[in-house]
Formats: C-alpha cells, sequence, structure tokens
C-alpha cells in the first residue's frame, strides 16, 4: 500500500513562497550534485556537503538537508514538504517559515551527527530533507489536528483519493517510523533520521504556540483535547485582541495606500496629463473609492481627463458624485452628458431618463433642446425594447 499527500484543508493565510523555494532549491541542487546521477549516500555524493559520522561539522548540519540520493528520494521528500509547508508556512507566513524549517533541519542534523560521532565507528553518512519535514509534520499534528490531509491511496492497480486528518495521518507515520527503527535495532537509518526530526518539531512547535506566535484559531491539539472551558475563552479572547490588531494595520496599510494615489492623481490632474490621470482612475479606482475629501474642482478635472481619453463608462461614478456635489443649475451640463453617455455607450435609456427627469426647471432654451433629444432618443430605444436590469436614483 501506498499513501502519499498532495493538499490539505488546513487555512492557508500566506502563499507558500517559502515551500516553494526549499522545493526549487532542493530539485536544483539534486540536478547539480553527483547524487543525481544515481550515486547513492555515501563518499561519491558530494561528501563535503553530507552528514558524515565520522567528524562534527556545522555546515553540514545545513547543507545535507539539500542532498537527495535519487529522484524517487527527492520526490518522495517535496511532496511531503509541500502539504506540511503549506500547513506550516500558512501560519507562520515565509521568513518565519524558513527560519524554523532551517532550525528544524540543523538542530536534527546536529544531535544526530554528535551522536554517531561519539557512539560508533564514524562510518558512514546521512543526507536528506526528511528530518526537516517530519518535523513540520510534528508542528502540523500540534496545530491543526483535525485538518485533513489529501491523499492518494495506491493498493497494486487500485488508486484512490482519500482524506485524512493530520492526527490519523501523522500517527500512521510516526507509528511506522517508530517501529522500522525498533525492527532495525535502535541503529542509524532512515527511520532513525524521521524519528529525531520528530522529537525536534514538537517542542518547536510547542513552543511557538504557548508563546503566541501562531494563531490556531482555537484548533490546536491542547485547546481541542486538553483546555478547559476558561483557557479556551482566554485564547478566544487573545485571538479576538490579535485580529482587532491586524485588522487596525490593514487599514492604517489602506490609507496611507489610498493617500499616495490620490496625490499622484491629483499631481497628474495639475500637470493637466489627463492620460496619466485617466489610468491611475481605473487602475486605482476601487482603492481611491471616489476620495470623499475630494472638492468639485478635483472631480471635474478627473471627469474631463476620463471624456478626453473616451474613458465613458468610467466617468459614470465620477459625474454622479459630482451631482452630488454641486447645485442643481450647475449639475445641467453634467446631466445633460451623462444622460448622454448612459444613451449612446452604456445602453441605458431608462437610467438616462431618470437622470432627466432631474433637471431642474429653470435651463437655458440651448439645454432644453439638447434634454428634449436626448429623451425622445431614449423613448426611442424603450420603444425597441432595450432593457436594463437596474434604474438608480441619480
Amino acid at each position: 500500500m501506498l499513501l502519499l499527500p498532495y493538499g490539505t484543508d488546513a487555512p492557508v493565510y500566506h502563499f507558500p513562497f517559502g515551500t516553494i523555494g526549499l522545493i526549487v532549491v532542493n530539485t536544483f541542487t539534486f540536478f547539480v550534485t553527483p547524487s543525481a546521477v544515481g550515486l547513492v549516500a555515501g563518499a561519491d555524493a558530494a561528501p563535503s556537503l553530507l552528514l558524515e559520522f565520522d567528524t562534527i561539522n556545522p555546515l553540514q548540519w545545513l547543507t545535507n538537508n539539500f542532498l537527495h540520493a535519487d529522484l524517487l528520494h527527492l520526490v518522495g521528500n517535496m511532496l511531503f514538504l509541500w502539504v506540511f509547508g503549506l500547513v506550516v508556512e500558512g501560519k507562520l507566513g515565509w521568513w518565519r517559515f524558513l527560519t524554523t524549517y532551517l532550525l528544524i533541519g540543523t538542530a536534527e542534523s546536529a544531535f544526530v551527527q554528535t551522536i554517531m560521532f561519539f557512539l560508533s565507528d564514524g562510518e558512514g553518512a546521512a543526507l536528506g530533507a526528511s528530518g526537516a519535514i517530519y518535523g513540520l509534520m510534528a508542528m502540523a499534528l500540534v496545530w491543526a489536528p483535525r485538518n485533513d490531509i489529501h491523499c492518494v491511496w495506491m493498493i497494486s492497480l487500485i488508486v484512490r483519493t482519500v482524506e485524512i486528518p493530520i492526527l490519523a495521518f501523522a500517527a500512521f507515520y510516526f507509528g511506522l517510523q517508530v517501529v522500522f527503527f525498533a525492527l532495525r535495532g535502535f541503529a542509524m537509518s532512515s527511520e532513525a533520521l524521521h524519528v529525531s526530526g520528530i522529537f525536534t518539531g514538537f517542542p518547536i512547535g510547542i513552543f511557538l504556540l504557548k508563546r503566541n506566535m501562531v494563531d490556531c484559531e482555537g484548533w490546536d491539539a491542547f485547546t481541542l483535547y486538553f483546555a478547559n472551558d476558561v483557557t479556551r475563552q482566554k485564547r478566544q479572547d487573545r485571538r479576538g485582541q490579535r485580529r482587532a490588531e491586524v485588522l487596525r494595520e490593514e487599514m492604517q496599510e489602506r490609507n496611507d495606500e489610498r493617500r499616495r494615489i490620490i496625490l499622484a492623481l491629483e499631481e497628474a490632474l495639475l500637470a493637466a496629463n489627463s492620460a496619466a490621470a485617466a489610468a491611475i482612475y481605473e487602475k486605482f479606482g476601487d482603492v481611491l473609492q471616489m476620495a470623499p475629501e475630494w472638492n468639485t474642482r478635483n472631480l471635474l478635472g478627473l471627469m474631463n481627463a476620463l471624456h478626453q481619453q473616451k474613458k465613458w463608462e468610467s466617468s459614470l461614478p465620477v459625474m454622479v458624485r459630482l451631482l452630488q456635489n454641486c447645485n442643481e443649475q450647475q449639475g445641467v451640463p453634467i446631466r445633460l452628458k451623462l444622460a448622454q453617455i448612459l444613451l449612446k455607450i452604456s445602453d441605458r435609456p431608462h437610467q438616462a431618463m431618470a437622470v432627466l427627469k432631474k433637471l431642474p426647471p429653470k435651463i437655458t432654451n440651448e439645454q432644453l433642446h439638447a434634454a428634449r433629444q436626448l429623451a425622445n432618443l431614449a423613448k426611442a430605444k424603450l420603444a425597441a425594447g432595450s432593457l436594463e436590469v437596474d434604474v438608480q436614483d441619480w
């Protein structure tokens, strides 16, 4: 039976830049080291980078984590790295994830090399990312035991997909490592490296959780299985405070960004650069939200800039905002232009008629003539069966 993970339903709050980067580095290293051509772990496979047992070499504590004996070794490790990297990096963010990953890998390697140097004859070496990856699995077990791992399950020619809780998945693989480690007489082996990774990852995961450096939203193992109601409430209160702080920071960042965009737009209008003003507004219209502090002069300049660039549809919310800012007489030419765009560009005769109906009774003869022409055009379009989804109060 073969059980391979490929995804998870754990919430991913950060894009997995670190996980993807590690997969790229491991793959690149595999193809540029002698192990890439089929050499097994040993003196021939980049000896200065392996975790050798006849020396104490801190550099090897790091480098051996990026070496793999063959393609199957690499692919298997990268599958597990992808899934458990998603779980852990999804909660930590890329730089804290990379720091944690490298800490697990180097600590586990330091322990293994030191033990083998003093307690063995010094022969042999180790390599591979599996120790660090099993450490990530241990952290995922602490942080998200009830989230599922999406797996491909294969027996002979039968292939199925299955979702397994992290608790069950980790218990299965951890149990296998312990059993095989014991069957090998507790000698140095892949299983020994995996077990050392597990016992490195567990305390790191618990430390980060207890220090409130990771928010598991109450789905961590301690809250689910060991906490009482008072403890759960305290953790919920802390999560609420952290979320409020994050929300304040995000709002401040959005306000800062908005101010920068408004300043750039005002500079473009001041320089009479209609192309730049139109481009800024079309790209950042959602961020601007029609700048509530803007005066009529700024809005009028933006409308004219959009019209000069023939961005008729984009100018509609600007014109509506202008109508809200100015009095009836000032709004007459804007209403006429708005109705014209609605009829000739947007094909919205109902909305155009609603705009024209709000014209004040006292307008110039020229404006009255233009309004009648637009009304007649709207009536003709309505008679032809023009359809509209919504008519707003403009």
